[in-house]
């Protein structure tokens, strides 16, 4: 349950920075390749952004001056991005802890995929950790 937070609050993190990414394309022989890396040693095109419905070119270098920023650069559509995220975050981490402390027998899939069963103090130190995680989640 752990890593599925981890792994939802990492692409919640990462993948601002991917959308707003350079991308550029050249040509492979007869196929069309695309990266975010320019190709070494050949002639590439880098992609111009979208044009929203209204016309107009955004550049993700410029904050929108219709948007008020606050301290931070941030708008309030962004805070309260943030904040859902983090309320999300805490929720999840809260029923972790609940399902931990309330079933019976609990495991855990390793690499392989197979479960391994806690045994009383792997409970106890994985108990531990989620209330260490609803602590730093749900300040």
């Amino acid at each position: 349950m752990l890593r599925l937070i981890y792994a939802g609050l990492f692409t919640l993190v990462t993948l601002p920075s991917i959308a707003n990414a350079e991308i550029y394309k050249w040509k492979d022989g007869n196929v069309w390749r695309y990266s975010d890396l320019p190709p070494k040693g050949q002639a590439y095109e880098p992609l111009k952004a979208k044009k929203p419905g209204n016309g107009t070119v955004v550049d993700a270098a410029k904050p929108d001056a219709k948007k008020p920023m606050d301290g931070e650069g941030k708008t309030a559509e962004q805070k309260q991005s943030e904040r859902k995220v983090r309320e999300k975050a805490c929720a999840m981490a809260k029923e972790n802890l609940q399902k931990l402390k309330t079933s019976g027998i609990v495991y855990k899939e390793n690499t392989q995929g197979e479960r391994e069963y806690l045994d009383e103090a792997g409970m106890k130190a994985e108990t531990t950790a989620a209330e260490k995680e609803v602590a730093a989640t749900c300040k």
